[in-house]
């Protein structure tokens, strides 16, 4: 209910009440024992103590995670989702602040900014597409998910065979190296190779942290080169950084 608002707010003092109102009410409401003070401080009173509370509650995640406290990470979720989304407002906000006094076709793709992003994710491990969910839902980035397990299927997705041929195009692909059927590097080359996908962005996602696949990753064009974090929070600061990414492709190409 919150996010939703938080999404149409048109003003940072609406964004800061709207949270207050958030943490009075999950005060009143006491789902857990003790209340983690990020959530519950009283006022909001700015977009520095907004990042701060999110910094706090992502290590409170992982310990909640931890101890196998399912109410606990309930509640962090959701509000690291609440915080996470009054963020890209507030950075919404920002952008538009200057458009309104140039042109309104400048606000138009400010607003567009956090429209769902459509990701195609590349993976054929179900841990590593779990982890990809969860940190892109903690980390409040609006998105359409689509996973394929090996490269022939992320080809086909693209490339709208018979196969896929209502797939959408993905504002940004997560392409895992170690995948069957064809290489991660493979599917990348193909990638950049097509005039009609080599402006889609593609971040690496893998467990490999070798110089040699790095640099044949960066040599074959590929946008981010991201070594899977072993703990959810800095997964979760990675997602922020590839909606950032994809959303500047989106703009360039409008």
């Amino acid at each position: 209910m919150f996010t939703d608002v938080i999404r149409t707010a048109e003003t940072e003092h609406e964004i800061f009440f709207l949270l207050t109102s958030y943490a009075e009410a999950v005060r009143y409401d006491r789902p857990i024992q003790p209340l983690p003070e990020a959530i519950t401080r009283l006022p909001v009173r700015g977009v520095a103590d907004v990042w701060e509370r999110f910094d706090q509650l992502v290590p409170e995640l992982d310990a909640a995670s931890k101890r196998l406290d399912d109410k606990a990470v309930a509640l962090i979720k959701q509000a690291l989702h609440t915080y996470g989304t009054a963020l890209g407002r507030l950075q919404v906000l920002d952008k538009e602040k200057p458009a309104t006094a140039v042109t309104q076709s400048g606000a138009g793709i400010a607003g567009r900014a956090r429209e769902p992003l459509e990701i195609l994710l590349v993976e054929d491990n179900p841990a590593d597409v779990r982890m990809t969910r969860e940190a892109l839902e903690v980390a409040g980035v609006p998105h359409q998910l689509h996973v394929v397990n090996d490269g022939v299927d992320a080809l086909s997705y693209l490339c709208r065979t018979i196969r896929a041929e209502d797939a959408p195009k993905p504002d940004v692909v997560l392409l895992d190296l170690n995948i069957p059927r064809m290489s991660g590097h493979e599917v990348l080359g193909e990638i950049k190779r097509r005039d009609d996908l080599k402006n889609i962005p593609v971040v690496v996602l893998t467990c490999s942290n070798t110089d040699r696949d790095m640099l044949k990753s960066f040599g074959m064009q590929a946008d981010r080169y991201v070594t899977k974090p072993a703990g959810l929070e800095a997964f979760v600061w990675e997602m922020k950084k590839i909606e950032a990414l994809s959303g500047a492709a989106r703009q360039h190409s409008a």
